[in-house]
């Protein structure tokens, strides 16, 4: 059933209202009025999780709240970041998914006067649903505690005063030290669709360009080779990537064939030639980047490795 944004948030809020065991609440924003809002005095005592991005700019711009840490810290519940998230998926006793285009904001719930409009949908959950879930949770998710918020807090304070724009600003190589997770397993949609080249040429009409546009958080004004690879530095793939050739290890296209069949959670997983067109494309992002990776030719394959065998 397909849910418009009141739907979805009145169905959702009353469904959290008769939880029984637990509650997931993951969303790549999250704002302190819409958890307060949908979690109020008289919330079932259940164990609760909350998810969100949590990108510097996030905080600096206010998509998302620093207050929510101690909100759900002060209620006994758990809060993790993974700054990779791009999803809404709110889940209830392990057996109810909703899942939609509704950020955990204001604008996203319609609490606000002037809100989004959002569609989303409810089902639910089999095991293989819950495999998903929880290998999300247990291997991409960075779970907070007061000295990794302390160390977050400080970065922003210190950003806020800075004269470089927030869209520039990275978290500081401490921050980073205490919240990067390996990224083990991908959704296709994690995945480029087309060229680094192809970007750079920006055709619209093209679906593919626009939702590698859409992942890597591109901008028209500011679209250039150097704004591509940074914001690919970003991404999930590039992570998983990094995680593949950690320690000086050297990987030919077949065994990362592979590996990335392996490392997509999507059911059903593609099938392994489509794989090894998403691997082309990633290749041509390997090339795109010769300071990060050396690409050799063989005779009937090509091996990549990290310039910087951590």
């Amino acid at each position: 059933m397909l849910l418009g944004s009141t739907e979805f948030s009145q169905r959702l809020v009353k469904s959290l209202s008769f939880s029984k065991t637990s509650v997931l609440l993951s969303s790549a924003f999250v704002k302190i009025n819409a958890i307060e809002s949908i979690t109020g005095p008289d919330f079932p005592s259940v164990n609760v999780s909350v998810v969100a991005r949590w990108k510097k700019q996030d905080l600096l711009v206010g998509a998302s709240d620093i207050e929510v840490y101690k909100y759900c810290r002060d209620k006994g519940w758990r809060f993790g970041i993974d700054q990779n998230f791009h999803g809404k998926l709110y889940l209830i006793d392990d057996t109810e998914i909703y899942l939609g285009s509704a950020n955990l904001t204001g604008n996203g719930f319609g609490f606000n006067a002037v809100s989004n409009f959002e569609f989303g949908t409810v089902f639910s959950a089999n095991e293989a649903d819950m495999k998903k879930v929880n290998t999300f949770l247990d291997e991409e998710v960075t779970w907070l505690d007061d000295g990794i918020y302390d160390a977050i807090y400080a970065d922003i304070e210190a950003s806020k005063i800075s004269p470089e724009p927030f869209a520039n600003t990275p978290w500081s190589d401490d921050v980073m030290a205490l919240i990067n997770t390996p990224v083990n397993h991908l959704w296709v949609n994690d995945l480029p669709f087309v060229t680094p080249s192809s970007l750079l040429r920006m055709d619209f009409n093209c679906e593919f360009v626009r939702h590698d546009f859409e992942l890597l958080g591109l901008d028209l004004d500011r679209l250039s080779k150097r704004e591509i690879i940074f914001q690919f530095k970003r991404s999930r793939v590039y992570s998983w990537l990094l995680s593949q050739l950690s320690g000086g290890v050297e990987m030919n296209f077949g065994k990362l064939t592979k590996a990335l069949h392996n490392a997509l959670l999507d059911d059903p997983t593609p099938y392994r030639r489509d794989v090894k067109d998403f691997l082309i494309n990633i290749f041509e992002w390997v090339k795109f980047m010769p300071d990060d990776f050396v690409a050799t030719k063989h005779n009937k394959t090509t091996s990549i490795k990290r310039t910087d065998p951590q």
